[in-house]
C-alpha cells in the first residue's frame, strides 16, 4: 500500500514539474528542416534566416502559432551578416564564415522588382564581418571590420549609383556593437584599446564623441522609448575571463533633461549567465520591455520602470549557436523567433 502511495506521489510530482517547465519555457517545437540556421534578422512582418548548411537565406512569417517559410530563398555564397529592407528592395551583407573563410565583405541589393542583384559595397580585408546593417531614416548604416581589430561605422548613400559612397562617422578598436536612432549613434566595445582593458560605450552625434557610463565590456546596445529622447539599453559587464569575472548585466541609460548627461541604471545582474549578447525592445500601452539573449536563456525584462525578470525560453544546450529576432507583436504580447538547435517560435505575454 505504501509503495502504491509513494508511486502516485512521484507521478504527481513529475506531472507538476512538467507543467512548471511548460509554463517557464513556452517554446513551440522546432520548425522542421531548420537545423542549419545560425542567424536571424527582423524584417517588417517576417524574418530572414541564414541557413549555413544549405548556403541560403530563407524567409519565415507567422501563421497562428507557427513559423511558416514564405517566399523564395536566396543563394548565399558566403556567410550572411546582416539583412535590412530599403525602398529599392533588400540589402544583404555577406562575409567570412565557417564555410567562407576567405570571402570579402560585400553588401548586395536584391531589387524588389525582381531585377538582378547589384553589389553596392565591397571591401577586402583580413576580417570580413559586418556586425551592424540597418536602414534608419533614409540612411543605410553599417559597421564593418576594416582590419582584424579595427571597425568603421558610418552610412551609405543609397540614392546614388552603385557602388554606394560610404561616409564614416567613427573608427574604433573592436567597436562591434552599434545602434542608431536618428542622427545619434552608439558604439560599444567588449574590450578597450590595450590588452586586458575593459570595454566602453560611446555616443556620436553631429560629429562629436561623448563617453557614456557602462561597466566593463559592452556586448549589446539598443535605443528604445521615445523617438525624440530615447533611452539606451546595454548588455555590459563583459570580461575576457567570462568563466569567473564576466557578469550578465543589463543596464539602462537615461538622459537628464537639465544637464544632458546620461545616468546608468542596473536592471539585472544575472548570476546564472555570464552575458547578454543581444537586446530587443518592444512596447505595449506606452511601456517598454526588453528581451535579452543570454548564454543560457532568453529573458524578458519589464515593464518599465520595475523591469521584472521572466525567463521566456531556456536553451536546450549551451553548446549550440543561438540567436533571436522579433517577428511581430499582437495585442497580447510579442512573437519572438529563436535559434536553438533549429528555428523556434515563442510568444511572450506582455502584462
Amino acid at each position: 500500500m505504501r509503495a502504491s502511495i509513494n508511486g502516485a506521489v512521484k507521478r504527481c510530482l513529475a506531472a507538476c514539474m512538467l507543467c512548471l517547465s511548460l509554463a517557464i519555457n513556452p517554446a513551440i517545437a522546432e520548425v522542421p528542416g531548420t537545423e542549419g540556421i545560425t542567424k536571424i534578422f527582423s524584417l517588417p512582418g517576417r524574418i530572414a534566416a541564414y541557413d549555413e548548411a544549405r548556403g541560403a537565406l530563407r524567409f519565415f512569417s507567422r501563421k497562428g502559432d507557427l513559423l511558416v517559410e514564405s517566399g523564395e530563398s536566396k543563394r548565399a555564397a558566403a556567410a550572411v551578416w546582416g539583412v535590412t529592407e530599403v525602398p529599392q528592395g533588400l540589402l544583404v551583407a555577406t562575409g567570412m564564415g565557417r564555410k567562407s573563410l576567405t570571402a570579402e565583405t560585400v553588401i548586395t541589393l536584391f531589387p524588389g522588382s525582381g531585377g538582378s542583384p547589384v553589389e553596392v559595397f565591397k571591401y577586402s580585408g583580413e576580417r570580413s564581418q559586418v556586425p551592424f546593417l540597418r536602414y534608419v531614416d533614409g540612411k543605410v548604416w553599417l559597421t564593418y571590420f576594416e582590419s582584424k581589430y579595427t571597425t568603421k561605422t558610418g552610412f551609405l548613400d543609397s540614392k546614388g549609383p552603385a557602388p554606394w559612397m560610404f561616409t564614416e562617422v567613427g573608427t574604433f578598436r573592436l567597436g562591434d556593437v552599434t545602434d542608431v536612432a536618428g542622427e545619434c549613434v552608439v558604439v560599444g566595445r567588449p574590450y578597450g584599446d590595450l590588452q586586458g582593458q575593459d570595454g566602453d560605450l560611446t555616443m556620436i552625434k553631429n560629429g562629436e564623441r561623448s563617453p557614456l557610463p557602462s561597466y566593463r565590456g559592452v556586448r549589446a546596445a539598443t535605443f528604445f522609448g521615445r523617438k525624440d529622447d530615447p533611452q539606451i539599453a546595454i548588455g555590459d559587464g563583459w570580461h575576457q575571463n567570462y568563466g569567473s569575472l564576466a557578469q550578465g548585466r543589463v543596464s539602462v541609460l537615461r538622459r537628464d533633461t537639465a544637464s544632458g548627461r546620461y545616468a546608468l541604471q542596473l536592471i539585472e545582474n544575472d548570476r546564472d549567465q555570464y552575458g547578454y549578447s543581444k537586446l530587443i525592445s518592444v512596447t505595449k500601452s506606452g511601456k517598454s520591455y526588453l528581451v535579452g539573449l543570454g548564454n543560457k536563456a532568453v529573458v524578458l525584462f519589464g515593464p518599465e520602470p520595475e523591469w521584472r525578470r521572466t525567463v521566456a525560453h531556456q536553451f536546450v544546450s549551451t553548446e549550440t549557436i543561438t540567436d533571436l529576432a522579433l517577428v511581430e507583436q499582437d495585442e497580447n504580447g510579442a512573437w519572438i523567433a529563436i535559434v536553438d538547435g533549429g528555428l523556434r517560435l515563442v510568444h511572450i505575454p506582455l502584462s
